[in-house]
């Protein structure tokens, strides 16, 4: 699945490419597992650093878990502070995983 997503803002541009575990018949959708994910992306430091961190973190994880992320997760895994200006593009990837989930249908 390739999901896109945009910061009309500031012009941060990404694309996120997800490759999910197959969910055996008896498991729920939010069971099954983010297999791969790779990003692709054009933005600021803080943009492509967040989707780095991020796409690293969730690789392997449960959807269920996945879908517990906000914006708080995303800055803690970057560890630095992010100003009100920035916050949207700290979230671009988090969005954009999101967004894959809610057309996966989980």
């Amino acid at each position: 699945m390739v999901v896109k997503e945009t910061n009309a803002s500031c012009g941060d541009r990404m694309k996120i490419y997800i490759k999910f575990s197959s969910a055996t018949s008896h498991q729920q959708p939010a069971t099954s597992k983010i297999k791969n994910i790779k990003f692709k992306g054009v933005g600021c430091a803080i943009s492509i650093a967040s989707a780095s961190m991020l796409t690293e973190f969730v690789k392997g994880k449960k959807i269920s878990k996945i879908l517990e992320l906000d914006k708080n997760d995303i800055f803690k895994l970057l560890g630095v502070r992010v100003g009100p200006g920035r916050m949207r593009c700290a979230t671009l990837a988090l969005e954009a995983i999101k967004k894959a989930l809610k057309l996966k249908n989980v």
